[in-house]
Parts: structure tokens; C-alpha cells; sequence
């Protein structure tokens, strides 16, 4: 079955939950440390940037991760001794974070400051939403 509705089901909600923390957790900073007219008047905005970040960030940070990969492997093969570590793919989440970083400064119209001050607890949730939430519904016996 390639559909099956159970695991969409539970993605869509997975997706949606993700979302509202994401936008939940900017526009809280947002009203700290800027105003409350700038959430609501960049509330759209918001969501939409939560969106991108949830699902459309992963991905392509997923596809920079398997290009440096590539190009760090051959780069090792090109040694003379043919070893050594790939330490390329140390750069995406930095790509992430500045990825993050530009997403919402240029997305809700602030300052590189508190844009800088957004992004990284933004940073932080999602690291708790793809990495130790899964982990722990693994733990509980929840898992798929």
C-alpha cells in the first residue's frame, strides 16, 4: 500500500503541530523583543516563514548535506594516503542557521540584531521537534 492513512494522518498532524510551535515561538520573540503591532502586522508573514522552515528547510538542507558529502569524499579519495575525514558536511547547520537567519529578517522586515535573537531559539525547537520528540515517542513504545 502506498497510501496508507494512518501514516498520513499522523504526518499532516505531525506538520501542523510543528508549524504552530514554530510560529508560536517567533511571534512571542517578536513581541519581546520588538512590538506588538509588528506581530500583528506581520502575522501572515509569520506563518508563512514557519512554514518554509518546518517543512521546505529540512529538505534542502538535506540535499546540501548529500552534495558536500560528495564533494568531501572525493576531495579525501584526492589525498595522497586516500583517507581522512569528510568534515564538509560540518558546514549545514551552519547553513541552516543562516539560513534561518535571512529567512526572517528579510520575511517579517526587522533588523539583523533581532532577527539574530529570533533565529536562534527558532534553531532550538526545531532541533527538539525533528530530534529528541521522535526519540522519545521511540522510548515510550510509541513508535511506528
Amino acid at each position: 500500500m502506498i497510501f496508507q492513512i494512518d501514516f498520513l494522518i499522523f504526518n499532516i498532524l505531525w506538520v501542523i503541530i510543528s508549524v504552530l510551535a514554530t510560529t508560536l515561538v517567533i511571534s512571542l520573540l517578536l513581541f519581546k523583543l520588538e512590538s506588538r503591532e509588528k506581530v500583528l502586522e506581520q502575522k501572515y508573514m509569520i506563518i508563512l516563514s514557519s512554514f518554509i522552515i518546518v517543512l521546505f528547510l529540512p529538505l534542502f538542507l538535506g540535499i546540501i548535506n548529500l552534495l558536500l558529502e560528495i564533494l568531501g569524499d572525493v576531495l579525501t579519495l584526492l589525498r595522497l594516503d586516500h583517507g581522512g575525514n569528510n568534515y564538509l558536511i560540518s558546514f549545514v547547520p551552519i547553513m541552516g542557521l543562516l539560513l534561518i537567519f535571512g529567512l526572517i529578517k528579510y520575511f517579517l522586515n526587522i533588523n539583523w540584531e533581532i532577527s539574530l535573537w529570533i533565529s536562534l531559539p527558532v534553531l532550538f525547537v526545531l532541533y527538539i521537534i525533528y530530534s529528541l520528540i521522535p526519540e522519545y515517542y521511540q522510548f515510550f513504545g510509541f513508535g511506528l
